[in-house]
């Protein structure tokens, strides 16, 4: 027998039946948008890494020198920005695995998993996507229409 759940006997098998709905919906939007953010962060962090080891290979009359390049004074930003929606995405793959084997916490899941979304959406990474498919699992996971 499963702790928690209800008894039923039908046409004399025993099955047990959860008392408690699973929240699949708003946990697989969190997942996807958590993915697409550490997606988004590794391919963001890949590609800066590439150009600041190879440098610049751009040649034209924007590009001609590295040092006129904006990627060379934007690479610390997006260094750090990456990283931060690696670990945004991260923590909202947690937080939807917390709301997957807890739908209890709800409310409270749901509410960090749309406080991390806002981060992340305001760093930039995911494909866009990402953040507000976790804003969305979030809401929805506070809602409680399930």
């Amino acid at each position: 027998m499963v702790a928690g759940a209800a008894d039923e006997v039908h046409e004399g098998n025993m099955t047990s039946v959860a008392k408690e709905e699973k929240l699949t919906a708003p946990v697989v939007l969190a997942v996807i948008g958590g993915g697409l953010m550490v997606i988004g962060g590794i391919v963001s962090l890949a590609m800066t890494s590439y150009h600041a080891m190879y440098g610049h290979t751009m040649f034209g009359t924007m590009m001609y020198n590295g040092l006129q390049s904006v990627m060379v004074l934007a690479t610390p930003w997006i260094i750090w920005t990456s990283i931060g929606a690696i670990i945004c995405g991260g923590l909202i793959l947690y937080g939807s695995y917390l709301l997957h084997i807890n739908p209890q916490t709800a409310k409270t899941s749901g509410l960090a998993i749309l406080i991390i979304s806002g981060i992340a959406l305001f760093l930039g990474h995911g494909f866009w996507v990402g953040p507000i498919l976790g804003m969305i699992g979030g809401l929805w996971a506070m809602s409680r229409k399930w």
